[in-house]
């Protein structure tokens, strides 16, 4: 069967998208851009944690359902912005997701994910010790 006989138009080509997976390899080849994401992502996290648990707290006049809501949406929407040059991703299971794409490498998936525990532990403490 020719083409036009299976309906396809003439000028179209039948491309499928092309998945590019990420190596460990590459990524080693540029270790300051690890590191970059990494300290990005922990630096966020911790923000992340100490600004949201703030606003959750139950301080006199902190604020209602809404407003923490809307705290936590702005936080989160400007930490995003803000780390868009390095990955933005401030979630785990975001970075997991992209690793099943194909995304992100191995490598580069366990740096952002144990930048984000230390970055959310770190945070924590940092709300623990500065709030009465």
């Amino acid at each position: 069967m020719t083409q036009e006989q299976l309906g396809v138009e003439q000028g179209l080509k039948d491309e499928t998208p092309k998945v590019v997976v990420k190596t460990w390899r590459e990524d080693l080849k540029r270790p300051w851009h690890l590191v970059r994401c990494g300290v990005g992502e922990l630096l966020a996290t911790v923000l992340l944690v100490r600004i949201t648990s703030t606003s959750c707290a139950e301080f006199p006049g902190n604020g209602s359902l809404l407003q923490t809501s809307l705290t936590y949406a702005f936080v989160y929407a400007t930490l995003i912005q803000v780390l868009a040059s390095t990955t933005g991703h401030v979630n785990t299971f975001v970075t997991i997701g992209y690793s099943f794409m194909g995304q992100l490498s191995v490598t580069k998936v366990l740096v952002i994910t144990n930048s984000q525990y230390v970055g959310s532990v770190l945070g924590s403490f940092l709300y623990k010790y500065s709030t009465p």
